[in-house]
């Protein structure tokens, strides 16, 4: 949605300044897969938006009822047509754009990687002197990177659920009302008689529940660090596995619990999507890595020829992907909107910068 607060910029300054750091400090392997997964990222971008246009072709309303109004098909015509597709354009399409790109970028992460595996050689860890460093890598990322996540849930909870166990109405000292989150009891002991203050919100019981489970996951990694618990994982590839598959299956359980509220059939395309890709996912990284796995390095001591020969590349696959994006999208469409989107220009007298510009005073989303 151009312009969308100031992030695409803002990522942009940021790539940019990263990669002259990284090629004048010598970092040019890292300067050559943030510049190969920039581009397979752009042409995704581009590329999936353009592949859901082409999807949404086939009786789309706004397009035939367009034709209609300008002589160029009948009424009757246009409608039978816009009938006879009406399931295939009530499907979730945005859905589809979103995991779709999602699957590029993966797709863009591993030709990046892959071209470092085999031309890097591998770097020999020796044995951390401060191991406590580990445990704060794990902690942050599934104690800390999951709470500023699924807290979010809540707010969710709380409007869609049942209002009368979610919510409660306070009057303010003008007079006036507002809803509020419900206060749920500390159970048994939250009524006694003269007890009135045993009680948190949702949210404040949710953020006592993850206190305990972080609380309990700092303890645990003080034990391990001592002396290992057993069910941990002892190689780098086992615990590589288990990280993996708590994340993993966290935002896919949280994900789940956000949507169940507001679940129907059309939200398959996403939630039962998630939960089949997740299965796929578990299976690979269990079965696929071995212990002996080492990938054939063919050392490369100057990447400063590759890095131009992926702008190169990169420069014409954009302009040739563009211009074909751009062309046969004109030809399918015309002048006509596509729908599934906000019509949003970037340029001329409408553009949506001009009519909606962001203030701010206001929320933009």
């Amino acid at each position: 949605t151009p312009p969308r607060s100031d992030d695409w910029s803002g990522i942009l300054g940021v790539f940019v300044g990263m990669s002259i750091w990284t090629y004048r400090n010598g970092l040019k392997p890292v300067t050559l897969a943030s510049v190969v997964g920039g581009f397979i990222g752009g042409a995704g971008f581009s590329g999936i938006a353009w592949l859901k246009l082409m999807m949404v072709a086939p009786g789309n309303s706004h397009m035939y009822q367009a034709m209609a109004e300008d002589g160029a098909l009948s009424t009757d015509a246009a409608q039978a047509i816009i009938t006879k597709w009406s399931h295939w354009q009530g499907q979730n399409w945005h859905s589809f754009l979103e995991q779709s790109y999602g699957f590029v970028n993966g797709l863009a992460v591993v030709v990046a990687l892959g071209l470092l595996a085999s031309r890097v050689k591998i770097h020999e860890d020796g044995k951390s002197t401060r191991r406590w460093t580990e445990a704060a890598a794990a902690f942050i990322v599934l104690i800390v990177m999951t709470y500023v996540n699924i807290v979010k849930n809540l707010d969710v909870w709380v409007s869609q659920l049942n209002p009368a166990n979610w919510q409660r109405k306070i009057t303010l000292p003008n007079g006036d009302t507002e809803t509020a989150q419900a206060l749920w009891d500390v159970p048994f002991i939250g009524r006694l008689p003269g007890v009135e203050w045993m009680h948190l919100t949702p949210t404040g019981w949710f953020n006592l529940t993850y206190f305990l489970i972080a609380a309990a996951f700092i303890y645990l990694c003080h034990r391990h660090l001592k002396n290992r618990i057993p069910v941990l994982p002892s190689t780098p590839l086992g615990k590589g596995q288990l990280l993996f598959l708590m994340v993993l299956w966290t935002w896919v359980v949280a994900n789940w619990e956000r949507a169940m509220p507001g679940m129907d059939g059309s939200r398959l395309l996403t939630e039962w999507t998630i939960f089949v890709n997740a299965i796929i996912c578990t299976v690979m990284v269990l079965v696929c890595p071995k212990e002996s796995d080492a990938p054939s390095v063919n050392e490369v001591e100057e990447f400063a020829p590759l890095y131009r020969r992926a702008w190169i590349v990169g420069l014409v696959g954009m302009a040739i992907s563009v211009t074909l994006f751009f062309s046969i999208t004109r030809a399918v469409y015309g002048d006509y909107f596509a729908g599934h989107a906000g019509e949003q220009r970037r340029f001329g007298e409408q553009a949506e910068w001009r009519i909606h510009p962001i203030l701010k005073n206001r929320l933009h989303r």
